[in-house]
């Protein structure tokens, strides 16, 4: 899944911990699991994203 860019369009701001779900309902579910996930790597973003996913 190369070069496919998916955008959703919230109203407010969410915090790490509400971003995960939507991940999974609105993307994974229609690809799998990605193989890797781009980001700006700001530590705190990865580190709340990672822990809020596994939950």
């Amino acid at each position: 899944f190369s070069k496919i860019a998916h955008f959703l369009p919230l109203t407010t701001e969410i915090s790490i911990k509400d971003l995960a779900p939507i991940l999974l309902n609105e993307i994974w579910r229609l690809h799998g699991l990605p193989e890797s996930i781009i980001s700006d790597r700001d530590s705190q973003f990865t580190a709340k994203f990672w822990i809020s996913l596994m939950q």
